[in-house]
């Protein structure tokens, strides 16, 4: 107290505490100043970081949605179905008949002989109806007896109630052209699977058409060997007709879609079921080779030069 007492200590003291409450103030001023920057400082700079996330993520989810290029539906394979659409040939594809219908068959017909039949022969020179090594009938007398079997109206039953058969007849054109491959139209052939003649005629294929259409034809002469599979081609005519064409026994061809022309050809070779199998399964016909050959030698007629 006793440095207070003079004017001059007075004057000291005084401006030392006056020194030392503004930097008192000062200090709290600038702390309180600070504070609220620095807070509006992480204020501002939050937002901008979540907005940014927000925009960054929602490409995150438009990206993944994005490679989801799925087969789309019109790519499935369920709209084709292979029954639709059948074949004669690799690579040429032809419209499937109508759905089959349910037919009985009394008695079917016995199965077809195995591998191709014997055919005219490529090297064979002048007439293949009769050759020096194998003597038979001439090419005007097969010709004869196909042109009489093609006018005969065959009357197929499929059933035992089967009393009003309808009248079929079988194109000429169709008989020469299946004997010419068969056989080359020789009456007196015979191949290792037992088939004779010209139509290349199997002895169950003579009994049943015999016992169907009540002949006696014998499948070792020129008439009764074409006549029995002359028979046999309208039974076939009456069966594929009736099951996949309502009844419309129209032997012409199309290029375009299996008809049933191609389907007693190949049946004529093959058997009827195994033309079944192949159009309930919407396979090529089991034999394109043979149809094709003898749907050739119909259009071209080679027999011509030798009548």
């Amino acid at each position: 107290m006793a440095l207070l007492s003079t004017p001059r200590s007075r004057a000291i003291a005084a401006a030392a505490a006056v020194t030392a409450g503004i930097i008192v103030a000062s200090t709290v001023l600038v702390s309180v100043w600070n504070a609220p920057e620095n807070d509006a400082a992480r204020l501002v700079y939050a937002a901008p970081t979540d907005s940014a996330a927000t925009v960054t993520a929602a490409p995150s989810v438009t990206e993944s949605a994005t490679p989801s290029p799925t087969p789309s539906p019109s790519l499935s394979p369920t709209a084709s179905p292979s029954p639709s659409v059948t074949r004669k040939s690799g690579g040429s594809t032809k419209q499937a008949p109508p759905p089959p219908k349910q037919l009985t068959v009394a008695k079917p017909p016995p199965p077809p002989p195995a591998g191709p039949p014997p055919g005219p022969g490529p090297t064979a020179s002048g007439p293949v109806c009769s050759r020096p090594d194998r003597p038979g009938a001439s090419c005007a007398e097969v010709a004869a007896a196909m042109h009489a079997a093609a006018g005969h109206a065959y009357r197929p039953t499929l059933s035992l109630d089967d009393p009003k058969p309808p009248a079929i007849t079988v194109r000429e054109v169709l008989i020469q052209g299946i004997g010419w491959e068969e056989s080359g139209w020789q009456s007196t052939i015979k191949s290792a699977d037992g088939g004779l003649g010209t139509m290349q005629v199997m002895t169950d294929t003579a009994t049943w058409m015999n016992q169907k259409y009540g002949t006696n034809y014998d499948r070792a002469s020129l008439t009764g060997n074409i006549n029995v599979a002359t028979g046999y081609l309208a039974w076939l005519v009456r069966y594929f007709g009736d099951k996949y064409f309502n009844g419309n026994y129209s032997l012409a061809g199309d290029p375009n879609k299996l008809v049933l022309l191609d389907m007693v050809i190949s049946a004529y070779q093959a058997g009827y079921g195994a033309v079944d199998n192949a159009v309930a399964a919407g396979q090529d016909l089991p034999n394109t080779w043979y149809v094709y050959a003898v749907e050739g030698f119909m259009a071209n007629q080679p027999w011509k030069q030798w009548l």
